[in-house]
């Protein structure tokens, strides 16, 4: 007869592990114990993070002024946003280190670390003043 069955999967599991889950199965032949029933472990993809090993990768856009500057900005983690400090003079396609913020190793004793891909928005248009600060800081920039 069906039934539920409740198990405890442990944080950071990947995708297609399999579970036993001992003597919850179909009664044995000729009244004998329970078989098992093992359980494949699928994940359902998460809208902002992609999973390598135990380490998360996501990526942001920022404008090329904040490139410049520096800024903070807001990141998705397993634990919600937070805040993170985007150094002066970052590159397209740099990625921050956010150390701790992955996902548990099976083992509970480490934890992996989330990468940040900065991707930098450039202006589809400017106004003739804008134009005129970038070219004087061209200059001035040698």
């Amino acid at each position: 007869k069906p039934r539920q069955v409740v198990i405890t999967v442990e944080p950071g599991i990947e995708a297609g592990t399999r579970l036993k889950v001992a003597r919850q199965g179909s009664t044995g032949r000729n009244g004998g114990p329970n078989g098992d029933v093992y359980v494949i472990i699928k994940l359902k993809p998460h809208p902002d993070l992609v999973r390598k090993g135990n380490d998360l990768h996501c990526e942001v856009e920022i404008d090329f002024v904040q490139a410049i500057l520096g800024t903070t900005i807001r990141v998705p983690t397993v634990d919600g946003h937070i805040a993170l400090k985007v150094p002066p003079g970052v590159q397209p396609n740099q990625s921050l280190r956010i150390r701790g913020k992955g996902l548990p190793k099976r083992n509970g004793r480490e934890v992996g670390d989330a990468y940040v891909k900065l991707k930098i928005l450039m202006p589809a248009e400017i106004t003739p003043r804008q134009r005129e600060l970038l070219e004087q800081f061209y200059l001035d920039s040698g």
